[in-house]
């Protein structure tokens, strides 16, 4: 790989970034613990998916 990624090394960051903002929902490698891969992208968006079924759910 010869491009560049984020690790997430500060819990509280990541926590932060992947935070539900009114009607936005971010997910990705970028947003993974597992960075420029897509293996990282699949849990990232899972983790988004079910994050806001649950603020859906329980409002």
């Amino acid at each position: 790989m010869l491009g560049c990624s984020g690790v997430w090394e500060n819990c509280d960051d990541y926590d932060e970034a992947i935070k539900i903002d009114n009607r936005v929902v971010c997910a990705g490698e970028h947003l993974s613990y597992l960075p420029a891969r897509q293996e990282g992208a699949i849990p990232s968006s899972l983790d988004a998916i079910s994050r806001l079924h649950d603020k859906v759910i329980n409002g």
